[in-house]
């Protein structure tokens, strides 16, 4: 996985993955519709953990920042990312008075 910066802490380095720890949410609801279900008969519930589930593949299936866990990590090539790497070596120029160029 190739490198990139948060916009949120600007954190720069390999996002780690985030959709492992929607499983258990999705897991516990799909067991209490199923407890309800199996209880009631009413199988049209099975619908509420389904959409859940659709939701969270599709929102959650993305990469976290390692410092911060801000899902706002972009490409370290594109035009963003590098106006905040550039502002980052401003800044960092600024406080320590050296220059990175050589």
């Amino acid at each position: 996985m190739k490198s990139k910066i948060c916009k949120s802490c600007g954190h720069v380095g390999k996002p780690v993955p985030q959709s492992g720890d929607t499983f258990f949410v999705d897991l516990f609801l799909w067991l209490v519709t199923l407890s309800v279900v199996g209880l009631s008969g009413l199988v049209p519930l099975l619908l509420i953990p389904m959409l859940w589930t659709v939701y969270h593949l599709a929102r959650f299936n993305s990469v976290q920042c390692p410092e911060c866990a801000s899902l706002d990590m972009i490409s370290l090539e594109s035009r963003q990312g590098k106006a905040l790497l550039d502002a980052q070596n401003k800044t960092w120029t600024a406080e320590t008075g050296t220059s990175l160029q050589s």
